[in-house]
């Protein structure tokens, strides 16, 4: 059994198994906070409970994911919140960098489901406490055929390169784009790169 945390709340509210009998949890901090109140937050540990990665995602006020879901490519999903009832989805590669996020006014979200084509479906509440609410996505963050343009139909793997260090989106206007994951780490006394086999960054002094 192992914790982790600070002296304020540190919550998870999901998680999900990993192929490698690792974990991923998501939820939220209070006590690290690079962003706002709270930072969504994302824990990675291995079989034996150890932790691998954490990332924080958020703005200047509290951000939450309250559920959690492993894709096809092997990257996360989150439904959750962000500040003024904002529903938030943020979709991450399997190292949890953020690859879009896609954020619905009037509603939160607390369910995730992800579909075999990498689209999600995600359920909640309108911010009015009154009504329930179910969203469809496409593997793109769109909610319908008009905003998907010429990504309707494709799938994770339609957009895949094959290059484990570059994340895999599609832009309804101009199509599959692959861009380099961003390995920088602020230091100007590091080497940071990539490692093709893992896909994961390298920081060395």
């Amino acid at each position: 059994r192992n914790s982790w945390g600070g002296s304020d709340d540190d919550i998870f509210y999901g998680v999900v198994a990993l192929p490698d009998g690792g974990f991923l949890a998501a939820g939220y901090s209070r006590s690290e906070t690079p962003f706002g109140q709270d930072d969504l937050w994302l824990v990675r540990v291995d079989a034996a409970g150890e932790k691998l990665w954490e990332q924080f995602h958020g703005t200047s006020g509290r951000d939450e994911a309250r559920g959690l879901a492993l894709l096809p490519d092997g990257g996360f999903a989150t439904a959750g919140f962000s500040p003024l009832g904002t529903g938030w989805v943020l979709r991450t590669d399997p190292f949890g960098n953020k690859v879009w996020e896609v954020q619905r006014a009037g509603a939160g979200f607390a369910g995730i489901l992800a579909l075999p084509d990498g689209g999600l479906v995600v359920a909640g509440e309108k911010s009015s406490g009154l009504d329930a609410w179910m969203l469809r996505l496409d593997p793109w963050g769109h909610a319908a055929c008009d905003d998907a343009g010429i990504c309707a139909g494709e799938t994770l793997a339609s957009c895949d390169d094959g290059d484990a260090c570059s994340t895999d989106t599609c832009d309804p206007v101009t199509g599959c784009v692959n861009e380099p994951i961003d390995c920088d780490d602020a230091d100007l006394c590091t080497n940071d790169s990539c490692d093709p086999a893992t896909g994961e960054c390298v920081f060395e002094p």
